[in-house]
């Protein structure tokens, strides 16, 4: 079920809205090919729990239905072909996610609870180490580069937070202050009026609570980069205004504070929704739907959060140093010279960085604005969702009620710790809280804060805590220490009991802790998260704003309270009523698909939610108040959803393909977002186009559409020995710099003689794990094979060909005639060869006979691998024939088989026989004019094809032969193009591509620069080529030709030759760019 996961990422990024399109279907009323109308069920019929949650194995043995039974969109549509296995396998993975399903189709959160653990620590375990291993490969290439990409995913997306962090926490600092050096203004108000003192506060937090809602709003409405650069914007002209800020007297100052404060609170507000939304969808490069998303997708928005943390404490530290530069001490008196320095430059600081930010965000950064575009599509909105926004308030206001009182109890909490935070220091320290003191105190409980913030993003995407489980332990826990502090107060504040003031002290900074290590995360998470995409800033703006009204609320009452005791009797009471808000109000998103979210609420919308059976309302997903009063879960029903989404499915496949075919201006947006997709494009458009895509055919068209995902694209690297090392780094800096390129996730791993060495192990199972769990293709450098009999030793490359299911090694030779090589002739073959049998099973004995030893090896030839690699031959051979039709290239195309079967007639001819059963079925299935008619088949023995091959070249096109012919020919061919450093390959199963250079591993070239590197970049282009990535492929290809053709920069290797590995790269990136 786990073989194409990166179909099910490919699937869901380009079509996160929901895959019922029953407009799709409306517009297509009529019947589309051997289509059943789907009439859904209701859910309470007749199947019982057990059936309904844990699904019965089905014919495939994976627990749902097979292709066929599903009506899958694959069939008549498509001249009665099926679903290759790999194929049926990747459809179900769509449906079937690995990461949330149990290989026999249950969900997650369906399973006992033993089981449930043991999956979710499985899952998490599993990621782990893979997350682990790609930091420890990144670490070999450049020890600063995890550093390098933790700055660009988290610091930089969150740096918006880290300003707001930075300035409102400054408000508190500086106060204190100023009130040394202007006590007249600030303390006792003779020179300022009292009520613009206390406004300060005050329009800060209006200003931010207007930002959240109007923004919010904007960002619905709008787009979210429109949010993002102007919150930018305002907030640099916020921090110029309060970096410049004075009046004609002492008053006037005050004012222009206070609205300076406004103006950057309104961009402050801005960034609560921006940030959310911003981190979230974009975990993908158009949907938040991948199995990263689900995994970490709470990860990706608190580490963007947590820089709030960060922003306070460079804060507390720049003012600090600050003043100790301008003042020489943090003891009054002050100069209000150095004052003044210290507080301008202070803002002064923060204004450069929100200054960067206005240029970041609008020149560097990707919006993911078609998650929002084509939620707005998909219910026929435009401008404002109004119609869901008012509907989100009918029927999600629970959850807009847990959103907001939960934030609002936070901030109450948060805000009214930090407004007495005075009061405790006082109390602690038993001074009459300096400044010094103060600012140290501030410090450490800030760096108390940092731990809870980076261990919300650890454990918030755990199954089993997970955010609403962090968010009612965060509140329980400051709850119990706050009832301490009240009930206890008078002997803790008791004078002359250091005990009891260290148990005080223990309150005040383990609340913070918990604070971050609970609600002000999971409130900033799962306000955005609860709701669909068409108004999720929106919504995430009103929780947000009730929150800045939960800390207008302290810094209001404390005015007018000054018993400090009192003050704990107010605020402990929001721990209670925010813990008991969100047990039973607020739902538990974690590990929830948001594709699924997305299409619930279409059938919301359209009224028919008791039509919806999916995990969006399994019990585990829904609020305690939503399954018990609304019992929004009886619908719930796996079986049903499975058959349901599939039917969605094949509505779309065939409307689309039916109007395509037929009249393509009366395509609805839904079938044109479809047919934009690289599902579409590869299977609908391309096949009424009559084209294949050149060498990009693949035996089932569903896994070359999952290659082609829109996210990045991890790819192995496997250098392992010799001078793999060399050429592989070179491959990968040439893929990276090629136009037209994807972006890549290069995934460094060990294999190798060499590592075998030293560990007595060629090929770790961590390597063959994450080639497989993890890699969308791989890059295979070089392999140093020893020439006698090693103990323990098997060769790398074969057993991860065995693993792989690589059962097809294609190696082109050609090239362009360079100057120099005698008797050059235009080369353009290709050998198809065999990659799993032969004499390459290694089945080898050796006995003691009375006439010496005697060894023996068994050749394996099956006729499943020869007609395999037999078909995969013709394929390859028929994109070879397209591509010289649409070019103009007169030549004809020809398939050899290459056997021996005069001297090996059962091996060989068992592999003669299916290869031309291939073509002969062919025929015969297509009454005499097949798929393949126009190529030629053609026969050689092995020993009169290596004569002709130096002889005649040009007679051979397509070679196809089992594995030790297919080694030594290609092997061979090198020559005619002079050097085997020229010779590429790509090892091919259905779904995956791994190249491989054809050389060896050359030791005696190691260390000396002089290893040719072409046949590593031309590797790298085959691979990207049968990946479906043909425009940076090209542009490779032509760039190695462009360069041998020139002469100029070539290796020893190759005539006149003179460059070393580095100038040949050098040369080929300028090639490609020109």
């Amino acid at each position: 079920m786990t073989s194409n996961p990166q179909f099910a990422d490919q699937y869901i990024h380009h079509n996160e809205e929901p895959l019922g399109l029953h407009g799709a279907q409306a517009a297509n009323s009529q019947t589309l090919p051997n289509q059943e109308s789907f009439g859904s069920q209701p859910s309470n019929g007749d199947m019982t729990d057990s059936t309904r949650y844990n699904p019965s194995q089905g014919n495939n043995g994976t627990g749902f239905p097979s292709a066929s039974e599903s009506g899958a969109p694959f069939g008549s549509g498509m001249g009665d072909q099926a679903m290759s296995p790999e194929a049926e396998r990747a459809f179900h993975e769509v449906l079937y996610p690995s990461d949330i399903y149990t290989p026999d189709g249950t969900y997650w959160a369906d399973l006992p609870f033993g089981e449930k653990m043991r999956f979710c620590n499985r899952q998490s375990n599993a990621e782990a180490r893979r997350e682990l291993s790609s930091i420890g490969a990144m670490m070999k290439r450049d020890p600063l580069s995890p550093v390098k990409a933790y700055f660009g995913t988290y610091v930089l997306n969150g740096l918006g937070m880290f300003v707001e962090g930075y300035t409102l926490f400054s408000v508190g600092n500086i106060k204190p202050l100023f009130q040394a050096t202007w006590p007249n203004c600030w303390k006792s108000h003779k020179e300022c009026s009292s009520n613009w003192i206390a406004a300060i506060d005050y329009l800060e937090i209006i200003g931010i609570i207007v930002g959240q809602i109007a923004v919010g709003i904007e960002g619905d409405w709008v787009g979210r980069r429109f949010g993002m650069v102007q919150d930018a914007v305002i907030m640099t002209i916020g921090s110029i205004m309060l970096t410049a800020m004075w009046g004609v007297n002492h008053n006037g100052w005050v004012i222009c504070y206070a609205w300076s404060l406004f103006i950057y609170g309104i961009g402050v507000g801005g960034e609560y929704p921006m940030t959310s939304t911003r981190a979230m969808e974009g975990s993908g490069d158009r949907y938040a739907t991948s199995t990263g998303d689900r995994m970490h997708r709470g990860r990706n928005v608190l580490l963007a959060f947590l820089m709030q943390g960060w922003g306070q404490f460079f804060n507390q530290v720049i003012l600090i140093l600050l003043l100790l530069v301008f003042h020489n001490s943090l003891r009054p008196p002050f100069s209000k010279t150095a004052v003044q320095w210290t507080f301008r430059c202070s803002f002064g600081f923060i204004a450069l960085i929100t200054l960067f930010l206005v240029y970041y965000r609008y020149y560097k950064i990707s919006y993911s604005e078609q998650s929002l575009r084509d939620a707005k599509t998909r219910l026929n909105t435009s401008g404002y969702d109004s119609k869901s926004l008012k509907l989100a308030f009918k029927h999600y206001w629970g959850r807009l009620f847990a959103s907001c009182f939960g934030w609002f109890a936070n901030d109450f909490f948060f805000y009214g710790n930090k407004i007495f935070s005075g009061v405790f220091i006082n109390l602690i320290t038993g001074s009459g809280g300096s400044l010094q003191t103060t600012w140290l105190y501030n410090l450490i409980n800030i760096g108390v804060q940092l731990p809870g913030y980076y261990l919300a993003a650890l454990l918030v995407d755990n199954k089993m805590y997970g955010r609403k489980n962090m968010q009612a332990i965060g509140f329980l826990c400051t709850f119990a220490l706050f009832c301490g502090a009240e009930f206890g107060y008078n002997t803790l504040t008791a004078k002359g009991h250091p005990g009891h003031l260290k148990a005080f002290q223990f309150i005040f900074f383990f609340s913070s802790f918990w604070n971050q290590f609970g609600y002000n995360s999971t409130t900033f998470l799962v306000a955005a998260e609860m709701f669909p995409a068409s108004i999720r800033a929106s919504c995430h703006g009103f929780g947000a704003a009730w929150g800045k009204l939960g800390a207008l609320c302290p810094t209001i009452i404390y005015n007018y309270v000054s018993d400090n005791h009192k003050k704990f009797h107010i605020v402990t009471w929001f721990g209670l009523a925010g813990l008991l808000v969100t047990l039973i109000f607020l739902p538990d998103t974690t590990g929830l698909d948001l594709r699924e979210q997305e299409r619930y609420w279409e059938y919301v919308m359209n009224g028919r939610e008791e039509d919806y059976h999916g995990v969006a309302i399994h019990p585990r997903h829904l609020s305690l108040f939503e399954r018990v009063v609304l019992k929004r879960n009886r619908h719930y029903n796996p079986q049903l959803d499975f058959q349901q989404k599939s039917q969605e499915f094949r509505q779309i496949y065939y409307s689309s393909m039916q109007g395509y075919e037929s009249n393509r201006k009366d395509l609805t947006a839904q079938q044109q977002e479809f047919l934009n997709s690289d599902f579409g494009t590869k299977y609908v458009k391309d096949v009424y186009k009559g084209q294949d895509n050149s060498d990009k055919i693949h035996a089932s068209k569903l896994d070359s559409v999952a290659l082609n995902a829109s996210r990045a694209l991890r790819i192995g690297m496997i250098p392992a020995d010799g001078i793999g090392r060399e050429v592989l780094p070179v491959a990968e800096r040439v893929m990276a710099a090629a136009p037209g390129a994807p972006k890549f996730e290069f995934v460094h791993l060990d294999a190798g003689f060499d590592l075998f060495s030293v560990t007595g192990n060629s090929l770790p199972q961590e390597t063959i794990d994450t080639l497989k769990n993890s890699c969308d293709g791989a890059m295979f450098g070089s392999v140093s094979s020893p020439s006698h009999s090693v103990v323990g030793y098997s060769s790398p490359i074969v057993r991860l060909r065995k693993e792989l299911n690589l059962y097809a090694n294609i190696r082109p030779v050609d090239g362009p005639v360079m100057s120099g090589v005698r008797g050059q002739k235009p080369v353009d073959l290709l050998t198809v060869r065999e990659n799993t049998e032969c004499l390459y099973v290694k089945q080898e004995t050796q006995e003691d006979t009375p006439n010496g030893k005697v060894a023996r090896a068994t050749r394996q030839i099956t006729e499943h691998a020869s007609t395999r690699i037999g078909r995969k031959a013709f394929e390859v051979a028929l994109a070879r024939k397209t591509m010289r039709e649409k070019d103009g290239v007169d030549k004809p195309t020809k398939v050899t088989i290459c056997h021996k079967s005069n001297v090996l007639s059962v091996t060989d001819g068992l592999f003669r026989t299916s290869v031309r059963s291939v073509y002969d079925a062919d025929k015969k299935e297509n009454g005499g004019e097949g798929l393949y008619e126009g190529i030629e088949l053609d026969e050689q023995l092995v020993d009169s094809m290596v004569y002709r091959m130096y002889r005649e070249p040009e007679v051979f096109d397509v070679i196809v032969a089992p594995n030790l012919y297919g080694d030594i020919i290609s092997d061979g061919a090198a020559a005619l193009v002079g050097s085997l450093g020229l010779v590429a390959s790509v090892n091919a199963s259905d779904s995956f591509f791994m190249g491989e250079p054809v050389h060896g591993s050359a030791p005696d070239l190691v260390g000396s620069g002089k290893a040719n590197p072409m046949a590593s970049i031309r590797s790298a282009a085959l691979m990207l080529q049968y990946m479906g990535y043909t425009d940076p492929a090209l542009a490779m290809f032509k760039a190695v030709d462009a360069v041998l053709t020139e002469g100029q920069t070539l290796t020893p290797d190759l005539p006149n030759g003179k460059a070393s590995t580095s100038e040949v790269e050098e040369a080929v990136i300028r090639a490609m760019l020109k």
